[in-house]
């Protein structure tokens, strides 16, 4: 049986409109202006879901090539948290592209599937330095960890159709 393809599995708006509401709380709460799920494709970066908040730069569908040093892509790579207080005083961050945008602050957690793969990260951006709160490090925890039980469920579902399909071609195994 085939290795269950992440990158194609959808998600359902039901799924993405609830993440909508916890970006949106955690901009609010913390009065930054941009809160993203970003997404990895084959060869981009994509925003998924961001926040409806004031001064937020970021778009659903918004996308960027990979290779280009940007915060998420250390996130993914390291499988580790990343915070860049101010990217203009940092000599390995003060190129990025997110500064294009006025976005000089950056806190980002990884999101994984199941089996391990990346899914992507969960992000705060600020257009002013900011070393971000410790309640804000436990909320984007906290989403992360309700973010990836959603995927486990999702790749769960495709495990058990792939098993489906392949059981139903080849009826001996019944």
């Amino acid at each position: 049986m085939n290795e269950i393809n992440t990158k194609s599995i959808e998600i359902p708006e039901l799924l993405t409109s609830g993440w909508q509401t916890m970006l949106d709380l955690v901009s609010e709460d913390e009065q930054i202006p941009a809160s993203l799920i970003m997404r990895l494709s084959e060869s981009t970066i994509d925003v998924f879901v961001t926040s409806n908040s004031l001064y937020n730069p970021y778009f659903i569908g918004d996308k960027e090539a990979l290779g280009k040093g940007l915060y998420c892509e250390t996130v993914i790579s390291t499988q580790s948290n990343l915070l860049v207080e101010n990217a203009l005083n940092d000599e390995q961050w003060c190129n990025n592209p997110d500064t294009n945008y006025g976005m000089i602050s950056y806190f980002g957690c990884p999101i994984c599937w199941p089996n391990g793969e990346p899914f992507g990260t969960i992000c705060v951006l600020d257009s002013k330095e900011n070393k971000y709160s410790e309640k804000l490090y436990k909320n984007l925890n906290l989403l992360r960890l309700a973010i990836e039980a959603n995927l486990k469920s999702l790749y769960q579902l495709k495990v058990i159709e792939a098993k489906d399909k392949h059981l139903s071609r080849d009826p001996s195994l019944m």
